[in-house]
């Protein structure tokens, strides 16, 4: 039997020096991260931080004085759109903190090489790139051309945030995937999940049981335990909820002012999930879950009406602009599909594809 509480599941199993694998996928956080650094705030535990997308949070492992080096995809926040975080920029600009940053592409396929035991794994990616000088990079001649060639990425333990788990520790995930699944099964040591509920069969939803009993090192029962992201629980055995955008751009505003009282008020100061939980407040935990329900959507147009009076503000250019590029470009190529990035760049796409 694995199960056992949050603070025991972490203070057991992540060590001084360690590589800590936080998976950023759809579930975008983990109350184990929070956990970690609650536990070893201003230890110099001397951390190295593999994160697909540091995202505001990540500066929790910074001003902590936590890491060492940081392996990422992106160091910035995500919300309410895509900008530079000063913390980050600070550490590395001064130095406290070493970055090496892969494509979300390569940043996955080292983790995939790890999880299957490879010495390596052939890349399209990065030749003609700065990242074609990472050490984990290299270019070698074959019989076909020059292949590019990925070391694994293999962190000692990685904190996954799963929908729900049995009591030997086997795991189920919900899509979307990303990186949770592959982190977990190439953490040398294995995963330390946080999970909705654990249940005492999960037979009846085998079909989502991707991370093995036998990498798992401990599961803790943490409802809500992808705070502030969402998570995507339909046809299992548990609740779920939508991402909290006010808290990530909480989040970002405290990167630009007090973020160590921010941090003390919402990651050092509650002493398990539940009194997390109870500062965020029912009312903020209902309206959480009631963003799951696909008719969610209505609220929002009640609650923040069109203005048709406003002026037209610079992103809304910036989409139209966009879009119109789109259209031109769909038309000229007699595009199938488009695959659009985030932000406003996401908003054109849907405008242009629409139109």
């Amino acid at each position: 039997m694995k199960q056992t509480t949050l603070a025991d599941a972490v203070a057991g199993n992540i060590r001084p020096g360690d590589t800590v694998l936080l998976t950023v996928g759809h579930s975008r956080w983990t109350a184990a991260a929070r956990e970690l650094a609650r536990q070893t705030w201003g230890s110099d535990p001397h951390f190295t931080l593999v994160m697909l997308s540091l995202s505001s949070l990540g500066a929790l492992f910074f001003r902590g004085g936590l890491v060492d080096k940081v392996i990422t995809a992106y160091s910035g926040d995500s919300f309410p759109t895509y900008t530079p975080n000063p913390i980050f920029q600070e550490a590395y600009k001064s130095g406290a903190v070493e970055v090496e940053h892969w494509s979300i592409l390569t940043y996955l396929q080292r983790l995939e090489a790890a999880a299957r035991g490879l010495p390596a794994v052939v890349t399209g990616s990065l030749q003609g790139s700065s990242m074609e000088e990472n050490a984990g990079f290299s270019v070698v001649d074959t019989p076909y051309g020059a292949v590019g060639l990925l070391a694994p990425l293999v962190p000692d333990v990685a904190l996954v945030h799963g929908v729900a788990a049995d009591r030997d520790g086997n795991v189920a995930v919900n899509p979307p995937l990303l990186e949770g699944v592959w982190g977990a099964l190439a953490a040398r040591r294995g995963a330390v999940v946080t999970v909705e509920a654990v249940v005492d069969d999960l037979s009846p939803w085998s079909d989502l049981v991707r991370i093995p009993a036998h990498r798992v090192l401990a599961v803790a029962e943490t409802p809500m335990g992808a705070h502030p992201g969402g998570l995507f629980a339909r046809g299992t055995p548990v609740e779920g909820y939508g991402e909290d955008v006010e808290f990530w751009v909480m989040a970002r505003d405290a990167c630009r002012g007090d973020f160590d009282a921010f941090a003390r008020h919402w990651y050092l100061e509650p002493a398990d999930q539940d009194d997390y939980l109870k500062r965020l407040g029912t009312d903020r935990t209902d309206w959480l879950r009631r963003r799951v329900d696909p008719e969610s959507w209505r609220e929002d147009a009640e609650r923040w009406p069109v203005d048709e009076e406003a002026p037209i503000s610079a992103w809304e250019t910036a989409a139209v602009w966009g879009t119109r590029e789109l259209e031109a470009r769909i038309a000229a190529v007699d595009a199938d599909a488009v695959l659009a990035g985030a932000g406003v760049a996401n908003l054109a796409a849907w405008v242009g594809v629409g139109v």
